[in-house]
Order: C-alpha cells, then sequence, then structure tokens
C-alpha cells in the first residue's frame, strides 16, 4: 500500500481560507470588466493558433545522450516543454515589423546561449520540398517524406535566421551544405529574437512576396529540433560522442545517432523510438514526423483540452486528501502521550485538530525557535485562523503567517525540512486570494521545487500532487500556459501509477 503523505490534507485543510476575500476578488473583476481594456493581440504577438506541450525531462534523444560538461549546459536547458504558434498578425499598431508570424519556445531551464533549434515547416501539405536537412548530416535525421520542408528557421546561440529556398522550393535532390551559413539559392530573412529566460520568442517578418505564404496558409507542418549550440560545429551543433567532453555531448554509440535532445512530435509517437531508428548497416538515418498546426482559431492547450484529466485529477487528489485525513484522526485517537512532540503535533495536524496541533508546535518553537518544520505548519495554522475573520484581521493573520512560512523556507536544510516548508507556504500562497496577496506564483514555484524533491526519491504520486497545484497557482496567477505545463506533467505521471 502507497503511504499517502500529510500534504494532500493541508492541501484540502487550507480551502477555507478564502472565503472573506470573496467581495474584494468581485470588485477587482468588475473594475476590469468596466473599462473595457484590452490589450491588442497585434502588440504581443497575436492570437495563438496552437499551444502543444512536451513531457518534462525527456532532454535524453534516442534515451541515452547527456549534456556536454561545459558549465553553461544546466539541468534543462534543452528541455523543450512547450512549442506556441500564433496566427500571422497583419498591420500591427505601435509594434516594427506590422506584418509578422510569432513562434514561442518555452524551455525547463537554462539560457538560449548553449541551444541551437532548427524548426522546418512545411507550408503548404503539397509533398513538395527538401527532405534533407538545411546543413548535410548537421542533425543526422530525415524527414517524413509525406512533408518535406519548405522553410527552415535557425536559431543558434540566441540569434536565429529563416531560409526561404529561391522560388519558394527545389527539387529534394540538391547540393550538400557546410556548417555555417548554407550555400545555394536563398532568400534570408533575419528573425526578431526575443530571449527571456527559458522563453525565446521568434517573430518572422511577413514583408516579401515569399513570406506573405504564411497569411494563405491554412495548416502548417512543423518539425522542431533541440540540439547544443556550437557554433564551430556543422550546421552549429554539438556533437555527440561515446562519452562527453566540455563541447561534445555523451552516450552516442554511433556516428548515426541524431544530435538532438528534445523536439516535438505527434501525440501518437514516441520520441525516444524515433531518434533511435537509425540502422547502422544501411547507413539509413532516423526519420522524424511533423505536428500538424491549423493556422486559426485552433487552441491546441493542454488546460483547455484536458478539462476531463483536471476534473480526474482534482478527484483523485480530494479522496487521498481525505484518506489521509481519516488515517490521522485514527492514529490521533491512539496516539501515546508519551510519543515525541513532532509526531503528535504532524498526526493533531493530519487529524484536523487544529487547536492541539498548535499547541505541539508552540512548545517544540519555544525550546527551538529556528525550527523549519515548526514554523511552517505553524505558518499554515495561523492561516487557517483568517477563514471566518474580519477582512482586517484576516489580512493580518495571513501576513503573520507568511512571515513564518519565509523564514522555514529560508532555514530548511535537508530534504524533508525543505519539503514541510514547500509544501506549507506553497498551500497557503494557493489558498489565499491572489488578487489580495499577489502569492500565486511564488506558490507555484514552491510546489515545483516540492515536485523535484518527490521525483528523486521516485514518489510519483506525491510530485504529481505538488505538478497538479502548482497548475492551480498558475491558474490562479492567469497564467494557463504555464499551468498547462505542469497539469501535463501531473496527468502523465498519476497515470504511471
Amino acid at each position: 500500500m502507497k503511504k499517502i503523505p500529510a500534504v494532500f490534507c493541508l492541501a484540502l485543510g487550507l480551502f477555507g481560507v478564502p472565503v472573506f476575500f470573496i467581495q474584494s476578488g468581485l470588485l477587482s473583476r468588475v473594475l476590469v470588466q468596466a473599462t473595457g481594456l484590452r490589450v491588442d493581440p497585434g502588440f504581443t504577438g497575436g492570437e495563438p493558433a496552437a499551444r502543444i506541450y512536451d513531457d518534462l525531462g525527456d532532454d535524453t534523444g534516442e534515451g541515452n545522450l547527456s549534456y556536454p560538461s561545459y558549465r553553461g549546459f544546466v539541468p534543462g536547458s534543452l528541455d523543450l516543454v512547450r512549442y506556441t504558434v500564433y496566427e500571422p498578425v497583419y498591420h500591427a499598431q505601435w509594434v516594427e515589423p506590422r506584418e509578422y508570424w510569432q513562434l514561442e519556445l518555452h524551455f525547463a531551464d537554462g539560457e538560449a546561449a548553449v541551444r541551437t533549434v532548427m524548426i522546418y515547416l512545411d507550408m503548404d501539405g503539397d509533398g513538395r520540398g527538401r527532405l534533407d536537412t538545411l546543413d548535410a548530416s548537421a542533425e543526422e535525421i530525415g524527414f517524413d517524406p509525406l512533408h518535406p520542408w519548405d522553410w527552415a528557421i535557425r536559431l543558434a546561440g540566441g540569434e536565429g535566421a529563416l531560409f526561404i529556398p529561391a522560388a519558394g522550393r527545389q527539387d529534394t535532390e540538391r547540393q550538400s551544405f557546410p556548417s555555417g551559413e548554407p550555400e545555394g539559392d536563398f532568400e534570408t530573412v533575419r528573425l526578431r529574437v526575443f530571449n527571456e529566460g527559458r522563453t525565446t520568442k521568434i517573430r518572422i517578418p511577413l514583408e516579401t512576396r515569399q513570406t506573405h505564404l504564411a497569411y494563405a496558409a491554412e495548416k502548417t507542418w512543423h518539425y522542431v529540433l533541440v540540439g547544443g549550440y556550437d557554433g564551430l560545429g556543422r550546421g552549429m551543433f554539438t556533437t555527440v560522442e561515446r562519452r562527453r567532453t566540455n563541447r561534445s555531448g555523451g552516450g552516442a554509440s554511433s556516428p548515426l545517432v541524431p544530435k538532438i535532445y528534445d523536439m516535438i512530435t505527434p501525440d501518437s509517437l514516441n520520441q525516444a523510438a524515433l531518434l533511435a531508428g537509425w540502422n547502422g548497416e544501411t547507413l539509413e538515418r532516423a526519420l522524424v514526423y511533423p505536428v500538424e498546426i491549423a493556422m486559426k482559431g485552433a487552441d491546441r492547450s493542454f488546460a483547455s483540452q484536458g478539462l476531463g484529466e483536471a476534473a480526474s485529477l482534482k478527484a483523485r487528489m480530494a479522496a487521498a486528501a481525505e484518506k489521509s485525513r481519516a488515517e490521522g484522526a485514527a492514529a490521533w485517537a491512539a496516539m501515546d502521550e508519551a510519543a515525541p512532540l513532532w509526531t503528535r503535533g504532524e498526526t493533531a495536524f493530519r487529524a484536523g485538530d487544529h487547536g492541539q496541533a498548535e499547541r505541539l508546535f508552540a512548545e517544540i518553537l519555544a525550546a527551538e525557535p529556528d525550527n523549519p518544520k515548526a514554523l511552517a505548519y505553524m505558518g499554515s495554522l495561523i492561516a487557517l485562523k483568517a477563514s471566518g475573520a474580519p477582512a482586517l484581521a484576516a489580512v493580518d493573520l495571513v501576513t503573520r503567517a507568511f512571515r513564518d512560512l519565509d523564514r522555514a523556507v529560508e532555514l530548511a536544510g535537508d530534504e524533508e525540512e525543505k519539503l514541510a516548508a514547500y509544501m506549507n507556504r506553497g498551500n497557503v500562497s494557493l489558498s489565499v486570494p491572489n488578487t489580495v496577496f499577489n502569492k500565486a506564483l511564488s506558490g507555484a514555484e514552491d510546489f515545483l521545487k516540492a515536485a523535484e524533491i518527490y521525483r528523486f526519491r521516485g514518489n510519483a504520486p506525491s510530485a504529481a500532487a505538488a505538478y497538479y497545484n502548482a497548475f492551480r497557482c498558475f491558474a490562479a496567477a492567469g497564467n494557463d500556459e504555464e499551468g498547462g505545463t505542469w497539469l501535463r506533467e501531473a496527468a502523465r505521471l498519476a497515470a504511471e501509477e
């Protein structure tokens, strides 16, 4: 039987906190509605056509690749978790260029300077175009014969360019290109690239006859391939060898292993299986397949399409919390008075006996004022008192609660202390209204940190619960795109149980 952690009970036990804030939240929404203000989508990238989410932690290519040892490659640097395609913008106000098409990539961590990204686009699905890579043998992959590419975008070291073969397309048989700028008859378009930490936004100017093809396209097909950046490498990709070095990745068993660490794939296909599809005897390269994008009015966000998964996860978490509470109540009823203060305090908290829990944690803090776990639970207990309190008193209680919670996070040393601190502060941040305290985003970060600890321990159910609560925090902050990433991850881990 899987042990259900006490954090489930904590998550459910704080739902009553925001009751007194309902009026202020409604007032905020009414003010926004009354002003009628809306930012023109053309100013911010256009209307989203599709948001595609990719699994977290799959940045090992065919399953065995490791990053170069260069310190710039932090874990997650090449882990693409979300790809957003916007509708092309025409005659935008207050921005240059006024006609453009925006694409957006979001990674788990790291800076753009260590990444090379290739986006190959079949702009019309007519079966004509190119079937080899922009630079011969750069990525060591082949393309779906049904979807040759018409445009190629290269992002390398934080800069980007679009390459369009002359006359829009040429025969698939052509000369090989060396590394660096590809040789051949190309229209080259310099891109506007905005690197914002883990996110890279690309704006393709649509100012020529060739690029106007984007306006006419009803569907496009996208190959999105991520590798390490090496300005001297073929195609500006880092090589992959058997053993990693400062400039090359490791884990490759053959020169035919693709230099791709992560990519966007159709839902029905598996990345590792595709990238492992090369054949050393016939020298055939691994084939990759594109995702199909409807260019107008198609929301592919996991948050919008995953309502069933969200409802299922909510029911599962609530059931686990109720089970934890029942087990806590039974343990509390049988609790020996000679048991350690910490055991009695945590058990009382799980059982919902908040008065006894507060008394016991206060006794611990009297002897150990800097005990991070006791501070974390005391912060939650103070926040719980805000339910039903007058508005001003409730604000004061929540403010006091965060003083203890912040102190707990600051003092936490080992994993147990960090989990108690992150989960307690995260749950309080989730339970209080974001319109008043603006804590939803910091709560999401707490849950994500806790989830990483749970995953390191192999505790998938608790990691899934933490990711689900991170999704709820991002949703409360109005960041549905980021929330969808963690809703997907929660659903994936829950399905593995």
